[in-house]
């Protein structure tokens, strides 16, 4: 049974835009530990203006909100008027994050990373959150083909000019996928739960709001696959794979070429990356660097060093 949160948002959520990772059909897939929740801010005319989506958990005794796995983005979105003159506007986004974040239950550790839209973030910082500013790239796929290969690295063209010649790619189940990926991970850390993958990919396949896909040489050898997910205003590259042993015919490459020119979506976010390799292979394709936010607050000091230690990979 949905709490009553829970039922108005997705009454809201008829009307309103909120990027998919923030919806129930991502969440649901994605928490596993704990619960999720949503706090709604309206108007005195019961008008949305705003939802805090977050995840939270139990340790010790203490709440502790988190982002949970495979989900890039949570936390606050906000219902702008765009009709406003810029100092309403922001008077209006410091009003409602102030009173967003007040209402949420108590706890030692708030850790959230919110979408590319959200860009003030200053109620929060009066408030002494911390801030660290991370980087994705966004693609606009509404234009011609010609615009989106200009924007390509050399590199990338050579290598994707080669797989238009040799390689298709196919729509594949879920179970295919997922032996494909294990493969490709066989002597590396591999960072995705097929539990949550597997249920991710279901929820947002049965409202056909995503591709997995798989990219094959000539001879049938699989060379890379991606899910990618995708809402009314953008694409979202949420797991990806090459195989080592074919690395050299950049099979990945010509995959995500295939998908940004037949997005279904007007944007294509790569959910960036801060590791210097993949956030080079990314640039690549010719996308704008986008900052967003990563902000975190923790509420009891004298459990600072053990919350530092026990989610150190925050800090």
């Amino acid at each position: 049974m949905l709490s009553k949160s829970k039922e108005e948002y997705k009454k809201l959520l008829e009307t309103h835009y909120v990027p998919i990772q923030m919806r129930p059909v991502w969440m649901d897939a994605v928490v596993k530990k704990g619960q999720w929740d949503v706090i709604i801010k309206s108007d005195k005319s019961g008008h949305p203006q705003g939802v805090l989506v977050y995840h939270h958990r139990e340790f010790l005794g203490f709440r502790f909100i988190l982002m949970p796995p495979l989900c890039f983005y949570n936390g606050i979105y906000l219902f702008d008027d765009k009709t406003l003159p810029n100092h309403k506007q922001i008077a209006f986004q410091n009003r409602a994050v102030d009173e967003l974040i007040s209402a949420l239950p108590s706890h030692v550790l708030y850790y959230q990373q919110f979408h590319p839209d959200f860009n003030n973030w200053f109620s929060l910082f009066k408030k002494k959150y911390k801030q660290t500013t991370r980087y994705t790239y966004h693609i606009r796929t509404d234009v011609n083909t010609d615009e989106l290969w200009e924007g390509l690295k050399p590199n990338a063209r050579r290598n994707i000019t080669k797989g238009e010649k040799r390689y298709s790619v196919k729509d594949v189940s879920f179970n295919s996928f997922w032996q494909s990926l294990e493969k490709a991970y066989r002597n590396r850390f591999n960072p995705f739960q097929k539990n949550i993958l597997s249920e991710l990919h279901d929820n947002l396949n049965a409202i056909s709001c995503c591709n997995l896909q798989l990219v094959f040489d000539e001879e049938e050898n699989i060379l890379a696959g991606s899910l990618i997910a995708y809402d009314v205003k953008s694409s979202y590259y949420v797991c990806g794979f090459y195989e080592p042993q074919y690395k050299e015919k950049a099979g990945l490459s010509y995959l995500l070429w295939h998908q940004i020119k037949h997005n279904p979506a007007p944007l294509f976010d790569f959910e960036g990356s801060m590791i210097p390799d993949i956030e080079y292979y990314f640039r690549a394709f010719g996308g704008k660097l986008v900052p967003h936010f990563r902000i975190w607050k923790i509420y009891n000091t004298l459990l600072s060093p053990l919350i530092k230690f026990k989610f150190r990979d925050i800090f």
